[in-house]
């Protein structure tokens, strides 16, 4: 079992389905020591410091209109073409329960700057996660 997991640079992105990453979630639970740690980050789509202002406008408009936009983005790395998914804010959380892992905290992080800031328009969300106590769970 590990101590530390971590997954940087948007690889939660690349993962097809919210049930592939829900699925991966359990796999990192399984492979933590019951003190050990997750690192998760991924972009953020009303991250306005990297994707600009109108852009991060425009996404939170489609957002709060209940646009179909599913938050697939397509990009091009060196001739490559692909798609990444680029989360909100809070979606992460939707894929805890069932996982075995709790949310910590969540922090924005600037990689331009490498400074944490308070908001969520400032900077990729980065998740700490921890195992949930199956010994507390269960006395409950």
């Amino acid at each position: 079992q590990a101590d530390v997991v971590i997954s940087l640079w948007n690889v939660f992105g690349h993962i097809p389905t919210k049930e592939d990453r829900c699925l991966a979630l359990k796999q990192i639970a399984r492979a933590l020591k019951p003190n050990g740690k997750c690192f998760i980050d991924v972009n953020n789509r009303f991250n306005a410091r990297y994707y600009g202002w109108r852009a991060a406008a425009r996404n939170l408009f489609k957002h709060l209109i209940g646009s179909k936009d599913d938050g697939w983005f397509s990009l091009q790395i060196g001739g490559v073409e692909g798609k990444v998914y680029i989360h909100r804010p809070w979606e992460f959380e939707s894929y805890l329960p069932g996982s075995g892992l709790k949310l910590d905290r969540v922090v924005y992080v600037d990689y331009d700057s490498g400074e944490v800031r308070k908001m969520p328009w400032r900077g990729s969300c980065l998740y700490v996660l921890s195992p949930i106590d199956k010994e507390a769970t269960n006395h409950a």
